[in-house]
């Protein structure tokens, strides 16, 4: 004889039905949405996340044949942002974004933004820790290779692709913590087309016109390796503080074994980098005055605005000051 289910039993997977419909129709309208530059921004999105989760942040980006790695040694998820990042909602609470906007320091979030990052592939596979937030709890729970797949258009099949994560998620928490050192927090994204690859391959070009300025503004960045996908390995190293000239600030960015020094004003809320090279100069004098690439943004807030290459200066501005709208 079959149990019979109650009243309340049927609202509530209803309700949660419902809830999940709500999550799977924003995922897909915003993936449909998708154009080419959020895909420049994709890989920004990551490394906010990245660097907002490590005072001395590291990270690696790896591209093969067939998927982009990137990796960094950030704190572990929380049950509350791994969530998120399932639902791909903000992790960020109203209070963290009023905060955000009073104190101008980015808060990355694994959600709305990280959504971007499907310009890589629809299909990722996390390997990372989760905190053991229980009130004796100060160890973490290892995973490997959850796959969020988000490569279905159907709210019914995703909506049930979520709750299988969420399931899978019960059954880590039943483990046992570990308190050995954290593992590195990866990112896998298959590549499920050209444009997929195609996407993956610029932004890791894009990375040693910009990349340089993006540690400029951020000091928790400390080290960046990227191995492109003919094999070869460039390393961007955060080498020291500022160096104070008095009349500008000047920051050395270890490229490989040379050095690429920045010059730049600055005040509390706003930086200015000037367009001089002072590698080495031989005169007495701070550089020399160059072209910046066309390639470059001109506007940064902690990160590239995209769509800012053609404003018609020749000097970036970094302001906390500014509020992008998307």
């Amino acid at each position: 004889m079959e149990a019979k289910v109650s009243k309340a039993a049927i609202y509530r997977e209803q309700t949660q039905r419902n809830d999940l419909k709500q999550h799977a129709d924003k995922i897909i309208q915003g993936i449909k949405k998708i154009g080419p530059n959020h895909a420049k921004r994709a890989i920004w999105e990551l490394f906010q996340n990245a660097v907002d989760l490590s005072p001395s942040c590291e990270i690696e980006i790896e591209l093969r044949e067939e998927e982009l790695v990137f990796s960094h040694n950030g704190e572990p998820f929380t049950m509350h942002t791994l969530d998120c990042l399932f639902t791909q909602v903000s992790s960020k609470t109203l209070t963290e974004k009023k905060e955000e906007r009073e104190e101008g320091d980015p808060i990355g979030q694994y959600g709305t933004g990280f959504m971007t990052s499907h310009s890589f592939g629809d299909i990722v596979e996390v390997s990372a820790a989760i905190q053991d937030e229980t009130e004796e709890g100060s160890g973490h729970i290892k995973f490997s290779n959850l796959k969020i797949d988000r490569s279905t258009q159907d709210w019914e099949k995703l909506c049930d692709e979520i709750k299988n994560l969420r399931a899978q998620v019960e059954e880590l928490l039943k483990k046992e913590p570990a308190f050995d050192e954290l593992p590195k927090t990866v990112f896998k994204f298959s590549f499920n087309n050209e444009l997929n690859k195609t996407r993956a391959l610029d932004a890791t070009k894009s990375l040693n016109v910009i990349l340089p300025y993006v540690m400029v503004f951020n000091d928790r960045l400390k080290k960046v390796t990227v191995t492109d996908n003919e094999g070869v390995t460039t390393t961007y190293l955060n080498k020291e503080a500022e160096i104070d000239n008095g009349d500008f600030y000047t920051r050395v960015i270890q490229i490989n074994d040379k050095e690429r020094r920045i010059n730049y004003l600055k005040t509390d809320r706003l930086a200015i980098v000037l367009p001089i090279e002072s590698n080495s100069p031989a005169d007495g004098s701070i550089g020399e005055a160059v072209n910046l690439q066309d390639t470059l943004p001109r506007l940064f807030l902690f990160y590239p605005l995209i769509g800012t290459e053609h404003l018609g200066i020749n000097y970036i501005i970094h302001s906390k000051n500014f509020h992008p709208t998307e």
